[in-house]
């Protein structure tokens, strides 16, 4: 019979890859959010519209998940 440790940890483990995937589609959807707006506007200089700033939001969010969940899976491997 299988100890609890071992199902906390793979429960554990399937969250942190669904996490992983989720930040990758944050990047993709981040990147075309970014390049759909800066192709229909030219933007302004000043202060830069709500479109422009939810785009480099979710590369910028997506991107810090990326990395810290890609450490997480990497150190739960060794």
């Amino acid at each position: 019979m299988e100890s609890n440790d071992s199902q906390d940890n793979s429960s554990g483990k399937g969250w942190i890859e669904f996490m992983f995937i989720f930040s990758v589609v944050l990047i993709v959807i981040g990147l075309v959010l970014d390049d759909t707006m800066a192709s229909s506007d030219p933007g302004s200089f000043p202060l830069p519209s709500l479109e422009d700033f939810i785009g480099v939001s979710m590369i910028v969010i997506g991107g810090l998940m990326f990395l810290s969940t890609g450490l997480i899976l990497l150190l739960k491997r060794s």
